[in-house]
This record gives C-alpha cells, structure tokens and sequence, in this order.
C-alpha cells in the first residue's frame, strides 16, 4: 500500500474514532508511536497551534503531518481524510438525530464517550510532556499554572501558551 493511501486510511479512522476530543491520542499513537511520520515534539507544537488558534486542531495536525509525508499532496490527504467522517455523520444526524436522542439510553451512552474521551485525553497529555520533566520543579510550575489558568480562571489557552512558551525559554 502506498504511504499516502496508507495516511488516507489512518486519518479516516482517527477521525472516526475520536469522539469527545480523543484525536490527540491518536495522533500521538498512530502520527508519531507506530509509524514514525512525526515525533513527539512535532506533534505537542501541532496540538498546542491547534488548540489556540480557531477551528478543529485535528485540520491541522493532518495538514501538518500529510506535508511532512509528501507535501502538499500529503496536506490535502490528510484534511480530506479526517473530514470525511464528520461529513458523513453531519449529514446522518441532519436526517436521524432527533428520533436516535429520544432513546432512553442516548444520554448515558454520551455521557460514557465523553468521560472515556477525557481520560484518553489526559493519558495524550501525560505522554507528550517532556521525560525529564519531573527533575525540573519549574517545569512542573509551567504545567500547573497552565492548567490552573485554562481550567479554573478559564484564561483563553492562546495567552496561556504563549507565557508558557516564554517561560520555557527562561527555564529551559
């Protein structure tokens, strides 16, 4: 199979099976643990662009990934794969939603996909962070403070990654 079919395939899945926000897991497992395309700190720079800019991070973490494989060939490949799905199941949902939310255990299997969904996030979270980070106590003070920021004082994330990204510097 051809690496961009193969590309074109893993991003249909990874789009079908990201439900509730679990892509970066994918891309991580996929994008950098199995297949090499990108690495760790490719992917943690995709991700933290992504979520600050607007519009859906997985654009542009497939965008990202496609032109490292084959330009912007591999750019496009990657956008259409991981459009796809949702496509499809917007148009599903335009036509059958309505009847599928009236099912008595419609709520609980989207409360249990969404809660499986943050735990895959956070696992994402744990394994992008740098290894050494726990021998750098101001590194841990980054992450912290970055999460304390977005989720108690909800501080746009685009603010809290550029001090972040400051801070690093000075750090190192």
């Amino acid at each position: 199979m051809g690496e961009l079919l193969h590309f074109f395939i893993t991003m249909v899945l990874i789009s079908a099976l990201s439900f509730g926000g679990g892509a970066p897991a994918l891309f991580y497992q996929f994008g950098v643990a199995e297949t090499g395309w990108i690495t760790s700190t490719d992917l943690t720079a995709v991700l933290a662009f992504g979520f600050a800019t607007p519009g859906p991070a997985v654009f542009g973490t497939a965008a990202f990934i496609g032109y490292r494989l084959s330009g912007l060939d591999g750019a496009l490949v990657g956008i259409v794969g991981v459009f796809v799905v949702p496509w499809g199941l917007a148009i599903l949902a335009a036509k059958y939603l309505k009847a599928w939310l009236d099912h008595p255990h419609a709520d609980y299997f989207i409360r249990g996909v969404g809660l499986s969904a943050s735990g895959v996030v956070a696992t994402t979270a744990l394994n992008l962070m740098p290894p050494h980070i726990a021998t750098h106590v101001w590194l841990l003070f980054i992450a912290a403070g970055a999460f304390m920021a977005v989720a108690r004082w909800k501080v746009n994330p685009l603010y809290v990654l550029g001090v972040g990204g400051a801070l690093g510097v000075f750090v190192r």
